[in-house]
């Protein structure tokens, strides 16, 4: 391919021209490993596999990700008070949907996770979904979030407060403005969606407030399909309620 092309600057202007942002950042980290593999093998006569060059690229990209959202995560917050850091009910009548997003940083895939529970700190459902693809960490969370409020509306729910721990990505579906960025289409859709219920309210809540949905996310990156529980939870999820409960008081 390189052939048809006078330069490696005019091979690049083409990749930004036809790719998507997440695209063209995993290409920046694939042509830095490709160089750093070609040094290795140069100085010092060891070289990767094809695949494990792409493989550490992605995974260079994932970290990147969760690491450049943090600052956004922190903006226009106001500092949180330490009783959120623990998980705590809605209000009777309301339902509180907890999302999360999760990724292996080697390999393609993805999970996300939901769990919704009532006023009484009762289980109601719960899903996970595995995911395949390249995905920003602000794509996963919203992905989760659009998962949450499906999986929500399908269940018959109306009064809901969705809840994440992505300040940034709450940040935007609270916004009045549209979003341009690349995630720009889920944001407005979940906007959109917002409609469908009678009353809605999106929060951010720390990692330890969200650890079960924590856990769905991570079980998606392990196991292929869409799993559901409707009023009774798996085993191995009891534990992490249960300590949601006892922090809840």
């Amino acid at each position: 391919m390189l052939k048809k092309f006078m330069c490696f600057i005019m091979f690049v202007n083409l990749i930004i021209v036809v790719s998507s942002k997440q695209e063209v950042d995993l290409f920046a980290f694939l042509c830095w490993d490709i160089w750093n593999d070609r040094n290795n093998l140069l100085f010092e006569g060891r070289s990767l596999e094809s695949v494990s060059v792409f493989n550490k690229a992605l995974a260079y990209q994932t970290e990147f990700y969760s690491v450049t959202l943090a600052p956004i995560c922190s903006h226009n917050r106001q500092g949180p008070s330490q009783s959120s850091v623990n998980w705590h009910a809605p209000l009777d009548g309301q339902y509180k949907i907890n999302v999360d997003g999760a990724a292996k940083l080697a390999g393609l895939l993805r999970g996300v996770g939901v769990v919704i529970r009532n006023g009484n700190k009762e289980f109601m459902a719960a899903c996970s979904r595995q995911v395949i693809g390249h995905f920003s960490a602000q794509a996963m969370e919203l992905t989760s979030a659009n998962e949450g409020l499906q999986f929500a509306y399908d269940l018959g729910f109306r009064d809901i407060v969705l809840e994440m721990d992505a300040q940034g990505v709450v940040d935007r579906i609270n916004s009045n403005e549209e979003c341009f960025e690349a995630e720009g289409n889920i944001v407005e859709d979940i906007k959109e969606m917002q409609g469908w219920f009678r009353s809605f309210s999106c929060n951010w809540q720390r990692r330890e407030g969200s650890k079960v949905a924590h856990e769905l996310a991570q079980f998606g990156t392990r196991n292929a399909g869409f799993f559901t529980w409707i009023e009774e939870e798996p085993l191995w999820l009891t534990p992490f309620l249960s300590a949601d409960i006892e922090a809840n008081g």
